[in-house]
């Protein structure tokens, strides 16, 4: 069998830890995507930030809030705007 509308992916991020004491650190970051799929294309875009915090030797939270935008194409051409915000939050236990 095959795999209808099969898809080329290529993404890339670019991010950095800042300390902002030793037990803090903010971490910005820029991302970009690009779909090809056999019908139409796409394109996303996102920036955000996380906050780590050091509870512990082996213990930490991180916060992050990203926000994503871009568009789809389909076969006839039509373009859709798509955006929206992402947020999450890690806990993070080093044994």
């Amino acid at each position: 069998g095959s795999t209808a509308n099969k898809e080329n992916l290529a993404g890339a991020e670019l991010a950095i830890s800042l300390p902002l004491s030793s037990n803090v650190a903010i971490e910005p970051a820029i991302s970009g995507r690009v779909s090809k799929p056999e019908v139409g294309r796409g394109r996303m875009g996102a920036a955000g930030a996380a906050f780590v915090f050091r509870l512990g030797d082996h213990l930490s939270l991180t916060p992050s809030l990203r926000f994503d935008s871009g568009w789809v194409e389909g076969e006839q051409g039509a373009r859709i705007g798509i955006g929206g915000w992402l947020s999450s939050v890690f806990i993070r236990i080093s044994l």
